[in-house]
């Protein structure tokens, strides 16, 4: 069993793909496989990757048999890495080639996760609003700022925090982490319905458990272009699932996920109390407003399918003000609801 797996989940990326995985095999420390794993790449990816695993045998190539898509496959290279540790480097992404060597030293026992900083790389092809709101969130949330001078953060302090920024993604994407492999066992794997806010998460998610490391050097380039997972999530069509969806429910993860008890307990110590719930009530009335104004009323009922709390998480407001104004409010609006459901008037 290798120290690392550092995985390399590929889909039509042949156009960055050398120099991603040089960057990969030029690592100082060596005790690692380089696993990676093509999600049906319609390009000249698969043929690059299988070049590189004849020529060192540190390289593995796994193919899909079908597109699992983004997650799907991050998730994929979860099962199959071999490594005590995992390190994702995406198809677009190079490491610095003391990478490893930096995070591994970093590592304090019990502390499953090991984060450094990244450097942001924009391809020309990247739109200069997209070059505009990236620079701007990378520079007002990160964990130099949110934790200043710290090379270990707690379970504790990271949940303090999170109370007060639970939807600002600190940490950064994948390519700045390296996290051991009984976090994906005792934690779980990536949420498979979420889209910008995935990486954020999952590694909130392991933070709030056992803390981070933190090493406060750029051994990671992630590199931002027209194409990349990044803009495509930018772009209009998805937003509503980006801005709306993604957000509702990570508020729902915290409100009734076993792994951010400390986040809820954390937010029960303020004063005045932070109330999580009444923030998910309110993202849920927005996201029924704008999925009709913004004819999104699918997004939404899947969304609802999946997290049938949502559902019953707020009453329509016509109601929320009748309740106000009437003692018998809490009696009639339930049995009103439940007639409008039998006749299937209320999704």
């Amino acid at each position: 069993m290798p120290a690392v797996s550092i995985c390399v989940p590929t889909y039509n990326g042949a156009a960055y793909l050398r120099e991603c995985l040089d960057s990969a095999l030029s690592q100082t420390f060596e005790d690692f496989e380089l696993l990676i794993i093509d999600d049906a790449s319609r390009d000249d990816t698969v043929a690059i990757a299988a070049e590189y695993s004849r020529a060192d045998s540190r390289v593995r190539l796994c193919e899909n048999p079908t597109n699992l898509g983004l997650v799907g496959n991050w998730n994929r290279c979860i099962d199959l890495a071999r490594g005590e540790w995992l390190k994702f480097l995406f198809q677009d992404d190079r490491l610095d080639r003391h990478c490893l060597a930096r995070m591994l030293m970093a590592r304090v026992a019990g502390v499953l996760l090991v984060v450094c900083q990244r450097t942001v790389l924009f391809d020309p092809s990247a739109p200069a609003e997209l070059r505009h709101i990236y620079s701007r969130y990378v520079a007002k949330h990160n964990l130099s700022q949110r934790f200043p001078g710290s090379a270990v953060i707690s379970a504790q302090s990271f949940s303090e925090r999170m109370v007060d920024y639970p939807l600002a993604n600190c940490i950064g994407e994948p390519i700045a982490t390296m996290i051991h492999r009984d976090a994906f066992r005792l934690y779980g794997t990536f949420h498979p319905y979420l889209i910008q806010l995935v990486d954020w998460e999952y590694q909130a998610r392991v933070a709030v458990q056992t803390g981070l490391c933190y090493v406060d050097e750029p051994l990671a380039t992630f590199r931002v272009h027209g194409a990349s997972s990044t803009a495509v999530s930018m772009s209009a069509a998805r937003s509503y699932r980006r801005d709306v969806i993604d957000e509702l429910l990570i508020l729902h993860e915290i409100v009734y996920a076993p792994a951010y008890r400390t986040v809820r307990e954390a937010a029960s110590r303020r004063r005045p109390r932070i109330n999580f719930h009444g923030r998910l009530l309110n993202a849920v009335d927005r996201a029924q407003l704008l999925a009709l104004e913004h004819h999104q009323v699918p997004e939404w009922r899947e969304a609802a399918r999946r997290y049938p709390k949502l559902r019953w998480a707020s009453p329509p407001r016509r109601v929320k003000r009748w309740l106000t104004s009437s003692t018998l409010g809490p009696i009639v609006s339930v049995v009103r609801r439940f007639k409008r459901l039998r006749r299937g008037e209320v999704q």
